[in-house]
């Protein structure tokens, strides 16, 4: 019989294609670096093979197309706060308090004073030129103004005290003096400081202003003989001598401040309060800036027991 034209046609089809071994082109499945050259060809002609591999393609582009949504957190859990500078720290923790911001103002105010005292000096040799004229005009104004304000933040200091003494708990008979002076040394500036405002008369502010300062007197004399005692304690640590010493240079520059006013001394009185009043506001913020170097809860903290 005569071969069939239709069956060779088929059988020729049918027959592989012969492998080309060129070394200049080399095969793309040999190629192991993943590039567009080779593993991803190899899987587009892989994929035209596999009728499958088409749907399954377009299956992962629809998956990946879509939003993914935001993982939910579990309640209760809020990320942990990182401490900013350590300085900022312990500003905050100041001026989270009104006892804090009294120390500020009173380094600002006391930073004001000597200026006025060093432009005084000044004037005593030569004329201040109109600009220096007038900034002491407004510094003065500021002064009384930031003298004013501090006492407003210390208004009913007379509460704790007094919280103090109508507690149930038992307490020695030296504790109850120390609150009986406290509470007549709070009731005493909050009377000063109403006279001041203009609600009380003001020769009742200058009476209350006298006992004031002679109960500062009486306190800061205490302060220093219970640093005596505790000094004369042993097996104690660095840093409750470091923490004693501070309080000491404190109470001794309260100390100098307040015996001009009390014993009405003259001698170099502007010059002795401003540095003594200075470096006893000042004083407080080294020391916190020293020692602690926690973070800001405990800055807080310990800001607390400062002021």
């Amino acid at each position: 019989m005569p071969p069939d034209p239709w069956g060779a046609e088929r059988a020729e089809k049918q027959q592989p294609l012969p492998i080309e071994d060129d070394d200049d082109h080399p095969r793309p499945w040999a190629n192991g670096n993943g590039n567009a050259n080779g593993t991803a060809n190899g899987h587009a002609a892989a994929a035209d093979d596999d009728p499958s591999h088409g749907l399954h393609h377009h299956t992962l582009s629809y998956a990946s197309s879509q939003p993914q949504q935001p993982v939910a957190k579990p309640r209760g859990q809020s990320p942990k706060r990182l401490p900013g500078p350590h300085t900022i720290e312990v500003l905050a923790g100041l001026m989270d308090q009104s006892k804090g911001r009294d120390k500020i103002l009173k380094i600002v105010q006391y930073s004001m004073r000597s200026y006025l005292y060093v432009l005084g000096l000044i004037a005593a040799v030569r004329p201040l030129t109109k600009w220096f004229a007038a900034n002491k005009k407004r510094t003065q104004i500021a002064v009384s103004g930031l003298s004013l304000t501090r006492k407003c933040l210390l208004l009913l200091n007379p509460l704790r005290p007094a919280a103090a003494l109508l507690s149930p708990e038992p307490t020695s008979a030296r504790e109850f003096l120390n609150h009986l002076i406290d509470l007549a040394g709070a009731l005493a500036d909050d009377v000063f400081c109403l006279s001041k405002l203009g609600i009380m008369s003001r020769k009742k502010g200058v009476i209350a202003d006298r006992w004031a300062n002679r109960i500062w007197l009486y306190s800061t004399l205490s302060g220093l003989w219970n640093l005596h005692l505790k000094a004369r304690k042993k097996n104690r640590t660095q840093s409750e001598r470091t923490q004693d010493e501070w309080a000491r240079t404190k109470y001794m520059c309260d100390l100098v401040f307040v015996s001009y006013d009390v014993f009405n001394l003259t001698w170099l009185k502007e010059p002795v309060q401003c540095a003594a009043g200075l470096t006893a506001a000042f004083i407080r913020w080294v020391q916190r800036k020293i020692v602690d170097t926690r973070p800001r809860q405990s800055v807080i903290r310990r800001c607390e027991t400062l002021c």
